[in-house]
């Protein structure tokens, strides 16, 4: 009898050891998916936060340190390789005139330069 209640305790103790597994294995899995979902959330906010910056924004931020003390003017819109895009002078501003110094056409991904000296087609910027 003592040897039935023995086996009967061990088993149930298995049982039960194997349910509290499956339950943190459970818990485990539901936190790992959430942690996913709020990654996919904070990058889904990061592009929408992106897309919503004005073209101009864009620019600068790309431009950086090489916009100081310039002046940025939008000039109007261009299709480069098939895509509308804003497009922009860089220059200098005296109480005389503006001189554009370079120009910039943004569109939804991609932000082009002018190549002046390769026939003034629009060719990706890179900073």
């Amino acid at each position: 009898m003592k040897i039935k209640l023995l086996v009967s305790l061990f088993l149930a103790c298995l049982i039960f050891s194997a349910c509290q597994n499956s339950t943190e294995v459970s818990q485990s899995s539901q936190e790992a998916s959430e942690s996913a979902s709020e990654a996919s959330e904070s990058k889904a906010e990061e592009v929408t936060a992106q897309e919503e910056k004005s073209p101009s924004d864009r620019l600068l931020d790309a431009l950086g340190e090489k916009a100081e003390g310039r002046t940025l003017i939008e000039t109007g819109e261009e299709e480069v390789e098939g895509e509308m895009c804003v497009t922009f002078a860089l220059g200098t501003n005296t109480p005389e005139k503006f001189t554009a110094e370079e120009h910039f056409a943004v569109g939804k991904d991609k932000i082009y330069i002018m190549d002046i000296i390769g026939g003034g087609n629009y060719v990706p910027f890179e900073n």
